[in-house]
């Protein structure tokens, strides 16, 4: 006499599907935050602004929330937006907004490269010093650009003007010197 056995699916088989879906789902997250533009991720955004933050003298209260184990979305004076790359909507940083914030440092410690995608900065009346820096040119979705108010030195980078997506800048009651650059 023969028995035939049938497999009866084990109660932890489902449980097993749902481990390896989340496992997927994790790595594709994963793959989507790691370089989803040219090696720019929000990682590297937030190394970005976590390391100007560094630089200024006493940061201000306001930017309390900017820390190591947050993102960046999340801390005040910056949004985001999830933009399409292929089949992923990966998150940019967008705007910087930390407008009467008593940021006493240098603009030019922020580095630019790694934020192409900022559409809007306003900076407006803090203690920003030093030259306007010429990485600002390298953000060419920025529509608009608020530095009134600072104590910002020397020339307006005639590569500013290159901006096309540029359409209010706000550079008085700073210390700036020379004449406003043709291409503007």
């Amino acid at each position: 006499m023969q028995t035939h056995d049938k497999k009866m699916p084990s109660s932890s088989t489902p449980l097993l599907y749902l481990c390896l879906l989340r496992v997927s789902c994790l790595l594709l997250l994963q793959e989507a935050q790691a370089a989803p533009h040219g090696g720019i991720s929000l990682r590297s955004q937030h190394m970005a602004l976590l390391h100007w933050k560094a630089t200024i003298a006493s940061p201000p209260p306001l930017m309390s929330s900017w820390q190591e184990n947050t993102r960046p979305c999340n801390w005040t004076g910056i949004m985001c937006t999830a933009i399409r790359h292929g089949r992923h909507m990966p998150w940019v940083v967008t705007n910087i907004s930390l407008p009467d914030a008593g940021i006493h440092g240098q603009l030019g410690e922020l580095n630019f490269s790694a934020l192409p995608f900022l559409t809007y900065i306003d900076l407006y009346n803090n203690s920003l010093h030093g030259a306007l820096p010429v990485g600002i040119s390298s953000l060419s979705a920025l529509s608009v650009l608020n530095l009134t108010y600072n104590q910002l030195t020397g020339k307006i980078p005639y590569e500013i003007g290159g901006l096309q997506s540029l359409r209010v800048l706000e550079l008085s009651y700073n210390r700036l010197t020379g004449h406003i650059p043709a291409s503007l």
